[in-house]
């Protein structure tokens, strides 16, 4: 890590987000939430920025992300996906920084860290206003990048290919209301999959629902088809479902 960011900016930020009784230099991460992390690494360089996001869980990733400057997101983004890993020296080094406040071991393997799915897994999670302007602003940064991304990013059309038990513990978790709303101008392809999952008198009800509201904005029906997703990552995350990606690979 300090070749990348230089050793002192390194035990810079370490040092500020390390707390008294971490394990490891991956650990210290886990102890903080998303507004703390974003308040002490908002005027750090992006690529210190990107590090820092490979090692939280996308959740919270995308939450950091999002309380920071948005003039700085695309080109974060765009860093975090071409983090690959985490050299085991580089690990040492974090140690020996970190050695008086903690009593760790280095592994002695590279830790994997940030790269394409990492990046689109954080993208996952972000508003769709915010999810665009940074595909937009980084297509015109690396438009083979940009591409990667997109490709492996979980969008709701996605949700045909689930399995069925997977959809239906989807479904489990979710609101009516939400699904309601998501379903709203949805392809009649997804839809007829959340329906398929349903008993016939659940989905005939999600069905008059849907008729009863009436128009909506595009943009309220985009942000409830993100909830869904989020959902859908989370549960994936816990290994409740399996989803897969826009390429048709495995996505957990």
């Amino acid at each position: 890590m300090s070749k990348a960011l230089g050793a002192e900016k390194a035990q810079s930020v370490l040092s500020k987000i390390t707390p008294q009784d971490a394990n490891n230099p991956i650990d210290i991460l886990q102890w903080m939430d998303a507004k703390s992390i974003s308040e002490l690494i908002s005027d750090e360089h992006p690529q210190i920025i990107a590090v820092i996001l490979s090692y939280l869980e996308s959740a919270v990733a995308s939450d950091v992300l999002s309380q920071l400057d948005p003039k700085l997101q695309p080109d974060i983004i765009y860093r975090l996906s071409t983090i690959e890993n985490i050299q085991p020296e580089a690990l040492k080094e974090l140690e020996k920084v970190m050695e008086k406040k903690f009593n760790s071991n280095a592994s002695l393997r590279a830790t994997q860290a940030g790269g394409i799915r990492s990046a689109a897994n954080v993208m996952n999670y972000l508003k769709s206003n915010v999810e665009s302007n940074i595909m937009k602003e980084l297509t015109k940064k690396n438009k083979d990048i940009a591409k990667e991304i997109q490709e492996n990013m979980f969008d709701f059309e996605n949700l045909i290919g689930i399995d069925d038990k997977s959809m239906q513990t989807l479904i489990r978790s979710l609101d009516n209301e939400l699904i309601v709303v998501a379903l709203k101008g949805a392809d009649d392809a997804v839809s007829d999959k959340f329906f398929a999952c349903m008993s016939q008198r659940a989905a005939a009800n999600i069905k008059d629902e849907m008729e009863a509201l009436g128009p909506m904005r595009l943009t309220d029906v985009q942000e409830a088809q993100k909830q869904v997703i989020a959902v859908a990552r989370q549960l994936a995350d816990e290994g409740s479902i399996v989803l897969s990606g826009r390429g048709g690979d495995e996505y957990l």
